[in-house]
């Protein structure tokens, strides 16, 4: 039997680890009545350090910091992502003119303040709600009715990102 010789075929790196599959959790942190109209409408765009888009974060440390402790999880389809890594970057804020979905800031560089990751998604349908976990006491005691969980403590994510998280 003859056997053709394998062509090596050259890609060009890809700007994130993770291709274009959905990834999950992250995390957006809201506030209670907020998270009802993201339920009942959808995710909205907000302008940030990385233009218009939906602020996700794979570090739960990160996002209790926002809103009233109200914590939306999501997947999201990330799609073509650009790495954003150095305050000043041409693309920070112009990432979708060059046809990215997705932009990313890792964690401990200059263009976070925080130290920790940011994520924009562009289009708010390419985010998924998988579940919303609300702040223990009053009203909803702290429990979701689509999950029954107490809190993001009961996913198991209490810092750092986790898992499948591998966007930043």
């Amino acid at each position: 039997f003859f056997r053709s010789p394998r062509r090596r075929i050259h890609r060009p790196a890809p700007q994130t680890p993770m291709g274009s599959e959905a990834i999950a959790p992250l995390y957006h942190v809201t506030t209670r009545e907020k998270a009802t109209a993201i339920q009942a409408s959808g995710f909205q765009e907000s302008d940030g350090i990385l233009g218009s888009g939906v602020y996700l974060s794979k570090d739960i440390s990160k996002a209790r910091k926002y809103g009233d402790g109200t914590i939306i999880v999501v997947s999201v389809e990330v799609g073509r992502a650009k790495r954003i890594d150095r305050r000043g970057d041409p693309l920070q804020r112009a990432w979708r003119s060059q046809g990215f979905d997705t932009a990313w800031v890792p964690a401990g560089c200059s263009v976070a303040p925080s130290g920790l990751t940011i994520t924009c998604v562009h289009d708010p349908a390419r985010v998924r709600i998988l579940s919303v976990h609300y702040p223990g006491g009053g009203g909803g005691g702290g429990r979701d009715k689509g999950t029954g969980s107490r809190s993001a403590r009961a996913l198991g994510h209490t810092g750092g990102g986790g898992g499948a998280s591998t966007i930043g």
